[in-house]
């Protein structure tokens, strides 16, 4: 059975919550805006999530945690450079929805994820724990607020680096992924690597 690859614009500020669904069950990576959006369509769909993946830990990546983590009792996935700005956040807003759970560690390298072969990669710049992830036999890159189509993640915000935003797209450029390769950002459309190398002037 193929892997079906879904996006969810989901608001306030259109983030792409993308989820990996395969026999029933899925993996659900920034869940963003209200968790009720992304619980109707897991059950209009019949999937039970199995583990929840965030690639950097901004509000708008992950606002729908708390609502999933209590429905469904999964466990969710944040790199740990990624914990004290996450923490941050209810510091600027009371009305954060953070989980009772605490994230488990997402590091560096080649693993399993929902027992697919993948990649993490770091990619501090727009945040210190910021990461992208690639799933080879999938031609699927999720490249956070990292990497987009056309441009680049932020990197005046808090805790953002643009010294380290820059070695992390060297980082990236080094791996040579194939062009055929679907690149799914935080926000904004997808589109095939080949594409990003050839109209991105970030990732030339």
């Amino acid at each position: 059975m193929t892997a079906k690859i879904t996006v969810l614009r989901t608001e306030p500020i259109a983030t792409n919550t993308v989820i990996i669904a395969e026999a029933g069950r899925a993996l659900i990576f920034d869940p963003s805006g209200d968790a009720a959006e992304i619980i109707k369509f897991l059950e209009r769909e019949k999937l039970v999530p199995t583990a929840i993946y965030i690639t950097h830990g901004h509000w708008d990546h992950t606002m729908a945690i708390k609502g999933l983590t209590e429905r469904y009792a999964v466990d969710w996935h944040l790199h740990p450079d990624d914990e004290e700005m996450f923490a941050a956040q209810g510091a600027w807003s009371s009305s954060f929805p953070f989980p009772a759970c605490a994230a488990l560690p997402l590091n560096e390298g080649k693993q399993k994820i929902g027992g697919m072969d993948a990649e993490v990669f770091l990619t501090p710049g727009h945040t210190p724990g910021g990461v992208c992830i690639y799933f080879p036999k999938l031609k699927l890159l999720l490249g956070g607020d990292t990497l987009f189509a056309d441009t680049i993640g932020r990197t005046d915000l808090y805790l953002s680096d643009n010294l380290e935003m820059i070695k992390s797209l060297e980082k990236l450029k080094a791996r040579k992924f194939p062009d055929d390769v679907i690149l799914i950002p935080g926000h904004g459309r997808t589109e095939k690597l080949g594409e990003v190398k050839r109209r991105n002037p970030y990732f030339r």
